[in-house]
């Protein structure tokens, strides 16, 4: 038996637009009343999408205290990729996403959906855009709606299996896997502040019948991190207190100065020193805003579900389904 190979995933600097495609549904087992699913493909076989190195400024994993993500669950399916595009490199992934909303949303690609109404359905997009606007206190980033790699019990992800990948460098620069077992493991290392860069599987397009909504389910297949850089720790049991001299020459220049005719002037505008003493107020900003954010994630996120069938040979997960489809005689939407 032969071990499966991987296909390399396709860089964000290399992606064609005109080698996207997305397939029509093949057979009963990819819809019913309620949706539709099918597969996205690049050069006509299921893709993987690796981003550049970016720094998590916003999103990332929710918080366990967020209204609006109350089990590990629904964090696990509400994680934000923020999209810094003042990065460079950055700004070059957002148009890959942004090529891609254009087309599912043009006219063009809603005349292939299979509805009579189809022209009436809203397009979930892949870029978020926040919901305040940036000013001179705060930035806001648009961001991507992410979710973790989980294996499926009866269509359900078990919370306790998680299938993504974590890798680091160690000192001698060889990536290795860290040990991930909760969305809280994960969340220590694809943190407010790191680096990470993503392998992204374009896991299914789904069409919700009932709301008349349809969109694109991204998966992290795999993510290299970056520690973050923390300030040095000190023990403060043990005095750190200076004794030295230096105290009386302070003394001894106040007393000159107060007997001087030197004038101080008195700087109206805050100055640094006092923009250390909210950093860990902005982290929790952050975690707030976040929260704030997804408040419209609860309404036009509905979940596409897993589809079954009464025949055990359909009831094979999405994915390993559409590894085992002949690559030709496909019907396929092709941008």
């Amino acid at each position: 038996m032969s071990a499966t190979k991987n296909i390399p995933p396709v860089r964000y600097d290399k992606f064609d637009i005109k080698k996207f495609s997305i397939e029509k549904p093949q057979g009963k087992e990819y819809s019913n009343a309620n949706q539709i699913l099918s597969f996205l493909r690049y050069e006509n076989v299921q893709f993987n999408l690796q981003t550049p190195m970016l720094t998590i400024v916003s999103g990332g994993v929710p918080s366990p205290t967020s209204p609006y993500h109350k089990t590990d669950e629904a964090r696990m399916k509400g994680i934000k990729i923020p999209l810094d595009v003042d990065n460079p490199e950055v700004k070059i992934l957002h148009e890959v996403f942004k090529q891609i909303d254009d087309y599912l949303v043009s006219d063009e690609f809603k005349s292939t959906l299979p509805d009579s109404k189809k022209y009436k359905y809203e397009y979930l997009p892949l870029i978020r855009k926040p919901i305040n606007e940036s000013d001179g206190n705060k930035k806001y980033y648009d961001s991507i709606k992410v979710k973790l790699d989980c294996k499926l019990n009866d269509d359900k992800i078990n919370i306790d299996s998680i299938n993504t990948s974590v890798f680091q460098k160690n000192e001698s620069g060889k990536l290795e896997k860290l040990p991930i077992s909760s969305i809280d493991d994960f969340a220590k290392h694809v943190c407010y502040l790191g680096t990470a860069r993503f392998v992204l599987s374009f896991n299914k397009f789904y069409i919700l019948r009932a709301s008349k909504k349809y969109g694109i389910t991204l998966k992290i297949k795999q993510v290299e991190v970056n520690p973050v850089k923390t300030n040095a720790k000190f023990n403060y049991d043990e005095p750190t207190f200076d004794d030295d001299d230096e105290d009386n020459d302070v003394k001894s220049k106040l007393a000159d100065n107060s007997t001087s005719s030197v004038h101080i002037k008195v700087n109206s505008k805050p100055t640094d020193s006092d923009e250390d003493e909210d950093e860990d107020d902005l982290d929790k900003k952050e975690i707030d805003n976040d929260n704030d954010e997804d408040e419209d994630d609860e309404d036009d996120d509905e979940e596409p579900e897993e589809i079954k069938t009464k025949a055990k040979s359909k009831s094979k997960t999405l994915e390993q389904e559409s590894e085992k489809q002949p690559k030709k005689g496909r019907k396929k939407i092709v941008a």
